[in-house]
């Protein structure tokens, strides 16, 4: 069984703004494996840090590219069963998971269940869990058909502030009195602001002015300053700081406003990938020296307290209860194509997208 050639965007590893659209060699399709034709998947900032981080935490190793110094860059997506030479599963099968930038991809499954299966290709090993994992729309607990835009933006992001909510409610939030969040227009930031106002814990949200009115108008917020307008703007009490920027300048500047009332920071994003990726690190930086939050490391954690099926339904309740506020928060923009990809990939790159977009895109036309 013979596989057509799969489109890729490929990204030079060195220089992020240099990117490719290419085809993949054609193989046969071995016995138990699957040819998954990729539908949609998401495209946000969170994409190029998962970039950023392509060596350090080798999300460059999930798809390999077949030429050295390419990657491509992975995203959330749904996916159709094109063939398959596996039993346990069945052509014309969807599933939920972790996708490269690309027409379509073939698995090897592993430990199949009525929930999905996960992939067990030798480049994943040693690879985080979470990502290796695909999971059966059919039996999705957290799928909902009217809103699977809103799923496919917003699942993994929501997911990262659900498990920063949980991180801080176990550590009694710090004995703070607030939360302070950069990027308070990016979509994880959105989601833990909604998470925390559940909770009646107030949050102040940092952002630039592109993003103050939408910001603003969610309402999650108690308070929206601009950067610029921090040290006149904060309120100074005991808070918690939440970097989803990675502007590490900012860190600095919350201390020297709110003195040691700053009682922890927490750098959870790179929003501004190239202030991250600029050198100038969270080393100098003076008041409390950030903890990197990384969520497949955190997430593995509380599976091991809680077991991963009582972390996940605990919540898919609330992502249930999310997606109608975030269909009103943003509205999708639709890509066809890998021109279509690849100019939304230069955009998002470029920080030039709006807050209230949230990408959607397809190589099929």
């Amino acid at each position: 069984m013979t596989i057509g050639q799969i489109e890729c965007l490929e990204v030079d590893k060195t220089d992020f703004q240099h990117s490719r659209l290419v085809k993949l060699p054609e193989r046969e399709l071995k016995t138990g494996e699957v040819l998954l034709s990729i539908e949609a998947f998401a495209f946000t900032a969170s994409n190029i840090a998962y970039a950023l981080h392509g060596e350090s935490r080798k999300y460059w190793n999930f798809f390999p590219m077949p030429q050295a110094g390419w990657g491509c860059i992975p995203a959330w997506g749904f996916a159709t069963v094109e063939d398959s030479r596996n039993d346990d599963i069945e052509e014309g099968e969807r599933f939920y998971g972790f996708f490269p930038s690309a027409s379509g991809w073939i698995f090897k499954p592993d430990t199949v269940d009525e929930m999905g299966f996960v992939d067990a290709a030798s480049n994943r090993d040693y690879l985080p869990a979470v990502y290796n994992r695909y999971i059966r729309i059919a039996n999705d607990a957290a799928y909902r058909a009217d809103y699977e835009n809103q799923q496919l933006l917003f699942r993994p992001l929501f997911y990262s502030a659900y498990l920063l909510v949980d991180l801080l409610k176990g550590s009694s939030y710090f004995d703070a009195d607030q939360v302070i969040v950069s990027s308070a227009s990016c979509k994880t930031a959105m989601a833990l602001a909604w998470l925390l106002g559940k909770k009646n814990i107030p949050v102040i949200g940092l952002t630039s002015p592109n993003g103050r009115a939408f910001a603003k108008n969610s309402q999650n917020f108690e308070k929206v300053i601009l950067y610029d307008d921090i040290e006149a703007e904060l309120p100074v009490k005991r808070s918690v700081f939440i970097d989803f920027s990675g502007k590490a300048d900012i860190f600095t500047r919350l201390f020297d406003t709110l003195g040691y009332d700053l009682c922890e920071s927490i750098s959870a994003g790179e929003t501004d990938w190239k202030a991250a990726s600029s050198g100038s690190g969270l080393d100098d930086i003076r008041g409390p020296k950030p903890k990197f939050f990384v969520v497949s490391k955190y997430s593995e954690l509380r599976d091991e307290d809680l077991g991963e099926n009582e972390l996940r339904h605990r919540m898919t309740n609330e992502l249930i209860e999310f997606y109608p506020s975030a269909s009103r928060w943003v509205k999708t923009a639709r890509g066809l194509g890998g021109e279509a990809v690849q100019e939304c990939y230069d955009r998002v790159l470029a920080g030039s997208t709006l807050p209230s977009e949230g990408f959607i895109l397809s190589f099929n036309l």
